[in-house]
């Protein structure tokens, strides 16, 4: 079960239901455009299909000051190529508040399973995230022909051991 994590600046918290109306808001059409989502609807559609899978996957809502803020999934390394999935409101851009939540949601998903890695990919053209996720000690990995363009692989290890 999932559990509230705490940080300096940030709360990273299981993403509920109640969550999702502060979600829609803060799911800007910036990071709609960053993520390639075509709508808010689309993006609460997956969030709902998450909610409901039978293999449940950790997927945290970013709070800073009892707001939300953004969002940050870890999916299951069987299924899915990319691991990682996570947003931030830009309104929030630069404060080192996705860095800060990304390693406290990575730190517990690698101390309940038994995982030694972390796979992100991120769009070529997404330098902001690809220099946040390097920020947090993500290595280069190589290259994958994403669905939107070519996209860095990343990899996260297990320091936690």
């Amino acid at each position: 079960m999932s559990r509230e994590l705490r940080g300096q600046s940030v709360i990273a918290r299981p993403l509920t239901v109640s969550d999702l109306q502060y979600y829609a808001v803060m799911f800007s059409p910036m990071v709609q455009m960053a993520l390639h989502v075509f709508s808010v609807e689309t993006e609460l559609q997956y969030v709902h299909a998450c909610f409901a899978a039978i293999k449940p996957t950790l997927f945290y809502g970013i709070f800073y000051s009892d707001l939300l803020v953004g969002a940050i999934q870890i999916r299951d390394y069987m299924s899915h190529a990319s691991q990682l999935y996570g947003w931030l409101n830009e309104q929030y851009w630069g404060l080192g508040y996705y860095q800060e939540a990304l390693q406290l949601v990575a730190r517990y998903y690698f101390e309940t399973t038994a995982c030694s890695f972390l796979r992100a990919h991120v769009d070529v053209a997404n330098k902001r995230g690809y220099y946040a996720l390097k920020k947090c000690g993500f290595a280069d990995f190589g290259w994958y022909d994403g669905p939107s363009g070519k996209q860095y692989v990343l990899i996260l290890r297990n320091r936690w051991m």
